[in-house]
C-alpha cells in the first residue's frame, strides 16, 4: 500500500502521480536507467526572439529580459528539459574554427573569459541567426530562442553547459511583455524546432583544434533547416569509430546497472559483436541506429526482463556519445571489440577478445587477477609446447 511519501512529481514529465524508483506511466522516465543523477544550478536565462516585423522581407531580433533564477520552477524545468533533450537521439560535433572577429566561437571565447556578459553573448549569437536566417533560402517563420547557462554536479568547477532551444512563439511557453515565461510548466520536447546543448568546458579545452571529445550536441525537431546549426558554428562530426566505441562502452554498464547474469551477459555481447561485424561487411546498407541495437539486445531478453526495451534510454540518458545513425568499419569494429594490452618497456603486447575476459569466477579462457595484477591465459596443447622450449623448469 503506497503513502504519501511514496509519490512525487516525475523529475521529467511533472506527473504528480510517479511512484519513487518506478516506472513513470506517463513519460517513461525511470531512475534506475539513470547512473549518475545530477542536480542543476541553473546561471543565467534569457529569450530572444527571431521575427519579420510587419512589412518587412528579412528577419530582426529581439532581447528579452534575464530570468529570474531564484524561482523554484526554474531549477525544476532545466531538470525537465534537459532530461528530455538527453533522451533523443542527437548528432555530436564541434564548433568550427572561426578566427574572424565576432564569430560565433569568438562570442564563446568573450563570454568564457568575462569578456561579455550574458546578454552581449546572447545578442551576438542572434545577430549569427538573423544573418544566416536572412541568407536560407527555405521559407522560415522565425521563433523564440532560449538560452540557458547552467552547472551541473559534475562540472560545478567547470564553466557549465550552454542550452539553446528554438521554439515556436505561441503554443509552447506563454511569454510576458519581456519574453519571460510566465509558467514554466513541463514542455513536449517533440515540440521543439531545433535545440542544441554546447558543454562549455570542453569547448575551452579543444577548441579550436576540436581534437579532444566531441562538446556539440544537436537534435533536430519540427524543423530541418541548417541555419540554426550555422549560426551556432556547429560542426557534426559523424565519427563512426567513436559511436561503435562508445555502444560497446555502454553496454558495459548497461550489463552492470541491470544486472544481467553471466549467460544473458555473454549472449547479449555475442549478438551484438555479431551483428555490427555484419553490418560492417553489408555492401548495400552498413547503417545502424541504438534502436537497432536495443533491438537486437530485446532478442536475447526474456520477456519480463526489467532490461528489455530500455537501452536506447540507458544510451541517451546517460550521454554515451552515440550518434542518431553511424556506419561500423571492419576496423572500427575490431577497434572497439578488443583490447590493446603492453607493458611500458615494451616487451609484451597482446590483443584480447573483450568477450573472452573475465575474473577469477567468470570461466573466461582469459582471466584477470586485479590484486595479483595479472593476466591469465588458457594455452592450446600446440601453445604449451611451443612455449616449453623457452622456459626451464
Amino acid at each position: 500500500m503506497l503513502n504519501e511519501q511514496d509519490t512525487t512529481a516525475c523529475p521529467e514529465c511533472g506527473d504528480t502521480e510517479y511512484i519513487k524508483n518506478q516506472l513513470c506511466n506517463s513519460c517513461g522516465y525511470e531512475s534506475a536507467l539513470i547512473t549518475t543523477p545530477l542536480r542543476y544550478s541553473p546561471q543565467f536565462a534569457l529569450t530572444a526572439e527571431l521575427i519579420k516585423k510587419e512589412g518587412a522581407v528579412l528577419f530582426d531580433h529581439d532581447m528579452g529580459a534575464l530570468w529570474h533564477l531564484g524561482k523554484g520552477d526554474v531549477q525544476l524545468f532545466l531538470k525537465r528539459i534537459e532530461s528530455k533533450f538527453r533522451r533523443k537521439g542527437k548528432l555530436h560535433g564541434f564548433i568550427k574554427k572561426d578566427t574572424l572577429p565576432l564569430s560565433t566561437p569568438d562570442a564563446f571565447t568573450r563570454y568564457i573569459n568575462d569578456n561579455f556578459g550574458f546578454e552581449d553573448f546572447v545578442s551576438a549569437i542572434m545577430k549569427k541567426m538573423k544573418l544566416e536566417a536572412n541568407a536560407e533560402k527555405s521559407t522560415l517563420v522565425g521563433g523564440a530562442l532560449i538560452f540557458i547557462h547552467y552547472k551541473t554536479d559534475d562540472d560545478m568547477a567547470g564553466l557549465g553547459r550552454l542550452l539553446v532551444l528554438m521554439v515556436d512563439k505561441k503554443g509552447v511557453f506563454e511569454f510576458d511583455d519581456n519574453l519571460v515565461p510566465e509558467q514554466l510548466t513541463s514542455i513536449d520536447i517533440d515540440s521543439l524546432r531545433q535545440a542544441a546543448m554546447i558543454d562549455l568546458t570542453l569547448f575551452e579545452a579543444s577548441y579550436p583544434e576540436n581534437n579532444g571529445e566531441s562538446y556539440v550536441g544537436f537534435i533536430s525537431g519540427k524543423s530541418k533547416s541548417e541555419f540554426f546549426k550555422r549560426a551556432l558554428g556547429c560542426d557534426p562530426k559523424i565519427d563512426n569509430q567513436r559511436s561503435i566505441s562508445e555502444v560497446f562502452r555502454a553496454l558495459e554498464d548497461f550489463i552492470e546497472t541491470l544486472n544481467l547474469s553471466m549467460s544473458e551477459e555473454d549472449a547479449v555481447d555475442q549478438k551484438i559483436q555479431e551483428f555490427v561485424h555484419k553490418k560492417s561487411k553489408d555492401m548495400h546498407d552498413k547503417k545502424i541506429t541504438i534502436q537497432d541495437i536495443q533491438e537486437q539486445i530485446d532478442r536475447i531478453l526474456p520477456n519480463d526482463h526489467k532490461g528489455k526495451g530500455k537501452f536506447k534510454d540507458f544510451v541517451n540518458l546517460n550521454e554515451y556519445k552515440v550518434d542518431e545513425v553511424f556506419e561500423p568499419t571492419v576496423h572500427s569494429v575490431k577497434k572497439a571489440v578488443s583490447i590493446d594490452l603492453k607493458d611500458e618497456n615494451g616487451n609484451y603486447s597482446c590483443k584480447i577478445s573483450r568477450n573472452v575476459l573475465g575474473g577469477k569466477n567468470d570461466g573466461k579462457p582469459v582471466t584477470f587477477d586485479k590484486q595479483a595484477r595479472r593476466l591469465i591465459i588458457e594455452l592450446s596443447d600446440q601453445e604449451v609446447d611451443n612455449l616449453d622450449a623457452f622456459v626451464k623448469e
